[in-house]
């Protein structure tokens, strides 16, 4: 759960960083939607992560699936939506990680 909350944590700073560099007003939207979604799932993580409640980590584990596809569909934009190649870059590992730490938790 640790490395779970650490690599969602990391994709939500790289994601608040990159609204700035954005210049597309959709495409702003786009990164505050799912930089709000990714928080949204960080207090749940916390939650379950304390809690430690079979039916909340059940949840979670859900809602992790749920982001997962998320992620992943905005993986394949991102390069078009930020213009700075190594804020891209920074992205794109961040949500990397995100991905394959949430693979351990669905499973």
């Amino acid at each position: 759960m640790r490395k779970l909350r650490r690599a969602y944590q990391e994709l939500h700073s790289e994601l608040v960083k990159a609204y700035w560099k954005t210049e597309n007003r959709t495409d702003k939207d786009s990164i505050q939607e799912l930089s709000g979604d990714i928080y949204d799932l960080l207090t749940e993580i916390e939650s379950a992560f304390f809690s430690a409640k079979t039916p909340d980590l059940k949840r979670c584990s859900l809602r992790v699936g749920r982001m997962t596809v998320k992620i992943e569909k905005s993986r394949k934009q991102i390069d078009r939506m930020i213009k700075s190649v190594r804020v891209a870059s920074k992205i794109a590992d961040a949500m990397d990680k995100a991905l394959e730490a949430s693979a351990k938790l669905v499973i």
